[in-house]
C-alpha cells in the first residue's frame, strides 16, 4: 500500500470518489464536502497542504447524470487514474430486484487495479454491491 504521509512536506493522500448513474447524489456530494473540508474551512493547522486531494473518478470524464437526475462533471475518466490511495463508491440506488452485475466492467477491473496497487477501498451503504463484485 502507498506510506505516504500527509506531514508538512509530503504530498496528501489522493482520494478517488466513484461517480456512475446509479450513485446517489447526497452521499456523493457530502463525501466529497467532508473529505475537502479542509481546503473549503482554510483550517489553519493542517501545515502547507490539505490531507486529502479528492477527485470525483468515473467510466468517462464529463457530464453524468445521478440515479436522482442531478446533473454532476465527472473529474477523471478512471483508465486516466495510474494510482490512488483511497477509493470510495458512494451509496447507489439499487433497482428493483437488486444489484446487477456486470453493469460496470470498466470501473471493476479499475477498482481490482487500484487495490493491486494498494489503494484502500471503502463504501458507503450500497456501494458495497460494486466493491463487491470486484
Amino acid at each position: 500500500m502507498n506510506k505516504r504521509s500527509t506531514q508538512a512536506g509530503v504530498g496528501p493522500l489522493r482520494v478517488s470518489l466513484v461517480a456512475l448513474p446509479d450513485a446517489v447524489a447526497s452521499t456523493l456530494f457530502g463525501i466529497f464536502d467532508v473529505m475537502n473540508a479542509f481546503t473549503l474551512m482554510r483550517m489553519a493547522n493542517t501545515g502547507p497542504r490539505p490531507p486529502f486531494e479528492v477527485d470525483i473518478v468515473g467510466d468517462a470524464a464529463g457530464p453524468l447524470r445521478l440515479a436522482s437526475g442531478v446533473p454532476i462533471d465527472v473529474q477523471r475518466a478512471a483508465d486516466e487514474v495510474e494510482t490512488t490511495d483511497i477509493v470510495i463508491v458512494p451509496s447507489i440506488l439499487l433497482p428493483e430486484g437488486g444489484w446487477q452485475q456486470g453493469r460496470y466492467p470498466r470501473l471493476v477491473d479499475w477498482l481490482q487495479r487500484m487495490y493491486a496497487r494498494g489503494a484502500v477501498l471503502c463504501s458507503a451503504c450500497s456501494g458495497i454491491f460494486l466493491l463487491a463484485e470486484t
